[in-house]
């Protein structure tokens, strides 16, 4: 074996990288490797999209024939109003207009809240904090976030455009193909713009900002409504020119048009061009935070969990405000004597520190207030489904302080009270708050249907409506302490074909209270029974609802 003197080692080629890895995208690398599993599982894919096409019809069927039973209802009962001669003057296609704006407005805020980019906590623990180009992988994730949102906003207006169609014994005669497909690409591609801007408020840093600048457009929204609807009753001068409200682009899929959507498609395609190349200056930390709202609401939506649906979109900590530190000292420490009065001063501070309570009750108000005053909207199915839909959106306002100690259960066992008597003392001031709002909606109903020279009919129906309220609180109670929903019991019901009625009980659970308590205000709108036994069926709907709600076991 012969040795040789050992000479130096070689010198191998150094690679340098001239700046980050460009590229990245793990998801699209994933894809492609499972592309030819993919295939092989087609018919399972299939079979899934089969089921799932199918399942969004048959809720497009019952959108559908709900939406033509108001439309059809509007169009037969016109010259029915219920309302006084003069007070419905705002056109009812204004009136679309601004519901469809506040629809967009809600949607640019649930958006504003998940991102629209977002990465959950696996991304952001392993690809995020490598040292790599982040755009493709946002690029991507952005994209399937705007052609899912694209597909909802093109679903959503088949209803609402085949509601100006007509149905008969003869079948059904809705609007034009074109004119109802031009329709559904505007409302899907102004989805998308929207969401585009709101990405751009995240490559800015303005997430935030854009979500409290949303919420003010909203309140704008309605109060400028509420103006124009006043000074047109009046009859003086208008606030807003005539046709503002029909040009939004609220109303513009409405118009049937196509270049509307060609036009948009454009904006959206220079929209993408801009924003694409800045997504990576998003910061990790927004981009998990938007992460974590996305995911949590997902997991709601999938469970039916409502009470966590509604807590993933809570607002963070709010900066320290002067106005809402004053609710303390008006209501000292000193005045609460009892675990009572305390739990109510507890709550009361909660209601009144949080905005979104003011303004769902401002809101319910309004919806009355805006059926009245459209043209159209002062038909009995009309007034009817308005003031269902307002005692559902009081209530929960009303209840919220209720709601927040829910989601504690350990709360309730800190104060020195049984069971029974703390779910009662959570009933009381929901009970306040419902009834002051029933008097404000009796007397709105009651100056639309009887005007300024007959009291005593507002009178009728501001108690009436302060009897009901106090039976909405109850249910709002109810929805507050809803049970989980038994997915044991919905599994076993499921294979003899009856999992429908753990989850419509679950769905309704509450709900029910609330829409029961405001009958008799429906039926004194409608005239349908004597004043003193309206009276008497709202103060036994509305206490029987209240202890209803509030009822529990002491040894519960």
């Amino acid at each position: 074996m012969s040795s040789h003197p050992a000479g130096p080692a070689p010198s191998l080629p150094t690679w340098v990288p001239d700046g980050p890895p460009s590229g990245f995208d793990p998801v699209g690398a994933t894809h492609r490797l499972r592309r030819e599993h993919r295939w092989a599982e087609r018919y399972d894919r299939w079979g899934d999209i089969y089921i799932t096409v199918f399942g969004v019809v048959i809720l497009l069927a019952f959108a559908l024939g709900l939406v033509q039973f108001l439309a059809q209802g509007l169009r037969e009962a016109a010259a029915e109003s219920l309302v006084r001669e003069g007070l419905a003057v705002v056109p009812g296609a204004d009136a679309g207009s601004v519901l469809l704006l506040l629809a967009l407005v809600a949607v640019a805020s649930i958006l504003s809240r998940m991102g629209p980019v977002a990465v959950d906590r696996a991304q952001g623990l392993w690809w995020f904090s490598l040292p790599v180009d982040r755009v493709p992988l946002l690029a991507r994730q952005l994209r399937n976030r705007l052609g899912w949102i694209f597909i909802a906003g093109a679903v959503l207006w088949l209803p609402l455009g085949l509601s100006a169609g007509t149905a008969s014994r003869n079948g059904y005669s809705g609007p034009p193909l074109d004119e109802l497909a031009a329709g559904s690409l505007t409302l899907g591609a102004e989805f998308v713009v929207v969401g585009l801007l709101v990405a751009a408020g995240q490559v800015l840093h303005m997430r935030r900002v854009i979500g409290r600048g949303l919420r003010m457009l909203g309140v704008l929204i309605v109060l400028a409504y509420a103006v124009d609807a006043i000074t047109r009753t009046a009859g003086t001068a208008r606030f807003l020119t005539p046709g503002v409200w029909a040009g939004l682009p609220s109303a513009w899929p409405s118009t049937g048009s196509w270049a509307i959507p060609a036009i948009l498609l454009l904006v959206a395609i220079l929209g993408w061009m801009v924003v694409r190349p800045l997504l990576g200056r998003i910061p990790t930390s927004e981009l998990l935070e938007a992460g974590g709202i996305s995911g949590q609401a997902g997991n709601s939506l999938a469970l039916l969990d409502a009470r966590s649906l509604v807590g993933s979109f809570a607002r963070g900590p709010r900066r320290r405000s002067h106005v809402r530190d004053l609710w303390p000292r008006v209501m000292p420490v000193r005045f609460t004597g009892s675990p009572v009065r305390a739990l109510l001063r507890a709550e009361a501070l909660v209601l009144l520190r949080s905005g979104s309570v003011a303004g769902r009750l401002l809101i319910s108000l309004a919806l009355l207030a805006g059926a009245v005053t459209a043209h159209g909207g002062g038909t009995a199915v009309v007034l009817g489904v308005a003031i269902l839909l307002a005692a559902a959106l009081a209530g929960q306002a009303a209840g919220a302080a209720a709601a927040e100690a829910a989601r504690v259960p350990g709360l309730d066992s800190l104060l020195p009270l049984d069971a029974a008597t703390t779910r009662r003392a959570h009933g009381l001031l929901p009970a306040i708050v419902s009834s002051v709002w029933g008097a404000l909606a009796g007397t709105i109903l009651g100056w639309a249907l009887a005007g300024p020279g007959a009291p005593g009919q507002w009178i009728l129906l501001a108690g009436i409506g302060a009897l009901g309220g106090i039976g909405v609180a109850g249910g709002a109670l109810r929805l507050a302490y809803r049970p989980e929903l038994e997915w044991d019991a919905v599994l076993q019901r499921q294979m003899f074909g009856r999992g429908a009625g753990p989850l419509m009980g679950h769905a309704v659970h509450g709900l029910e209270l609330m829409l029961i308590a405001v009958l008799p205000l429906l039926l004194a709108v409608l005239g349908a029974a004597a004043p003193a036994v309206l009276l008497v069926l709202a103060t036994g709907l509305g206490v029987g609802g209240w202890f209803a709600g509030t009822y529990r076991r002491r040894s519960a």
